[in-house]
């Protein structure tokens, strides 16, 4: 069983959101950076990884710094076993759940398996949490150019094939979970600072920064973001349109 590791008192009483952040163990990648952006804006915040135990110890101590409370869990999220036991310390700690944002998605191996069936898993697991929440909010990554006809040269096709399957089990997700309370959306990143890939002539001259990113996740986290649903925000300058 993969370790599960805790900071802080336990804070069932505290009124703050919960939400876990999967993929957000590795430091410098796109999930650590939204769960950082999150508990500096008064998020309970939970830790998710796979292989970087190292970084999660890191991020905790960072957390424990910022005086916001949080914790971490290992998990491979392939396995329905170990989703269900990762949500179900979340609730033994916290009591409550309120949103998932997933940005785990291999590009090269197990793509499929990573990209769309750990999106299912959690979905299946989270939905009877979320739905007690008051806001219930389930967020995943895509990528960007899904509304084109033909495969980006920059995308691989099996990729590209699971992001475009999870943005329509995404939508029919979101048309059954409003009446829950609960929303489903899809972000779509481009180009980010951190790429270890490098391309020439992006549209707007420069990569997509952390906090472009972020705040978009922020905005669709927001209680005041009840009617949007459904939705893939691209924040990608413009690349792939």
């Amino acid at each position: 069983q993969s370790p599960s590791i805790s900071l802080s008192a336990d804070t069932k009483a505290d009124s703050s959101p919960v939400v876990l952040v999967t993929g957000s163990g590795k430091i410098g990648r796109t999930g650590n950076h939204v769960l950082r952006d999150l508990a500096c804006h008064g998020w309970r915040t939970v830790i998710h990884y796979a292989h970087s135990e190292a970084d999660a110890h890191q991020t905790l101590k960072w957390l424990e710094q910022q005086g916001s409370s949080g914790m971490a869990l290992g998990a491979e999220l392939t396995d329905k076993a170990e989703v269900a036991r990762c949500l179900k310390n979340i609730i033994e700690r916290y009591g409550r759940l309120d949103a998932v944002v997933h940005t785990v998605g291999n590009y090269r191996h197990m793509v499929h398996e990573s990209n769309v069936l750990t999106t299912r898993l959690l979905a299946g697991s989270a939905l009877p949490y979320l739905s007690k929440a008051a806001h219930g909010r389930f967020l995943v990554f895509g990528a960007s150019g899904l509304n084109r006809a033909e495969v980006p040269a920059i995308y691989n096709q099996a990729y590209f094939e699971a992001k475009r399957e999870l943005l329509a089990n995404m939508r029919r997700w979101a048309r059954v979970w409003i009446a829950l309370g609960v929303t489903a959306n899809m972000v779509s990143p481009g180009e980010m600072d951190y790429s270890e890939v490098e391309r020439m002539n992006l549209p707007m001259g420069r990569r997509v920064r952390p906090e472009e990113l972020t705040r978009v996740c922020r905005f669709l986290l927001d209680p005041d973001s009840d009617s949007i649903t459904g939705q893939n925000i691209e924040v990608a300058g413009g690349l792939n349109l």
